[in-house]
């Protein structure tokens, strides 16, 4: 299930891609000067860690959004988890809709999905309510899961930009 859904969402950007596979090893990207010239906010093909990507590895195409990263090269798409300090500098980006300064340059990690996260595994469902912070009534302090100027998730099915 979670295997096609990634599929899907790839193939919105890349439509020849036919398989997605969860990346064996993490991978280090230098982010330069040059990645930040011609980057688009919001635009999860075009953004500064995109062009890093394709400058490095050079892949066919990249996908970077706030939580995961797909390389795509020939008909496969590998996935990577997006790290926190990755994740910040990519809102920045998307909020301040400027590449310089506020994009440091420098080294960053692409990770392998944690074991939990990896397609195709499945989680055990919890009792409706096992501890009473779980319990709807005690959810007072939560934190949005929709960040405000940043680009929207890849789930969200909104138009690709051309």
């Amino acid at each position: 299930m979670a295997r096609n859904v990634a599929l899907k969402i790839v193939q919105r950007y890349f439509p020849k891609v036919q398989r997605v596979v969860d990346a064996k090893r993490s991978v280090r990207i230098n982010v330069e000067a040059r990645d930040c010239k011609g980057a688009k906010p919001s635009d999860p093909r075009r953004c500064i860690m995109a062009r890093a990507c394709e400058r490095t590895l050079a892949p066919d195409g990249a996908l970077v959004s706030t939580a995961t990263a797909y390389l795509v090269k020939g008909d496969t798409a590998v996935r990577y988890h997006v790290p926190p300090a990755l994740q910040r500098e990519i809102v920045l980006f998307d909020r301040t809709r400027k590449a310089e300064p506020k994009f440091a340059t420098g080294g960053y990690s692409l990770a392998k999905p944690y074991p939990t996260n990896r397609l195709g595994t499945t989680t055990r469902r919890r009792k409706k309510y096992p501890k009473a912070s779980a319990n709807p009534k005690h959810r007072k302090n939560q934190v949005p899961r929709h960040i405000a100027g940043a680009r929207e998730s890849l789930l969200a099915g909104k138009a690709i930009p051309a």
